[in-house]
């Protein structure tokens, strides 16, 4: 892997799935049944995120995956990251509902 040079510009925060999967399952096949994915997809979002970054978040071994230590250290961030989408969907469906209903009470 060539050295850390960031490249967030085109960052995709959906590839924080895979890697927390990874992080949290040790393998792809835990990992895709967690995400509802094909098992293929899983390392390729994983590379893609890596690659953009410049940087390795996990290390691949025979027996599964293992966090580096930027990795171990990422994971953290990634969930604030995951619990702010969470929250953010959750408000944006409560505001959603709310203008349903006030639209159909104005009818």
């Amino acid at each position: 892997m060539r050295p850390i040079t960031h490249s967030l510009a085109m960052f995709d925060w959906n590839d924080l799935k895979y890697f927390l999967a990874i992080a949290r399952h040790g393998n792809t096949v835990a990992a895709a049944k967690a995400l509802n994915v094909n098992r293929s997809t899983v390392p390729r979002r994983l590379d893609e995120l890596e690659k953009r970054l410049g940087c390795r978040l996990v290390l691949r071994e025979p027996t599964g995956y293992k966090l580096t230590e930027l990795g171990q250290n990422m994971v953290t961030y990634a969930e604030g990251v995951e619990k702010a989408a969470q929250s953010f969907e959750r408000r944006l469906a409560a505001f959603d509902s709310r203008q349903i209903a006030d639209r159909d009470n104005s009818h």
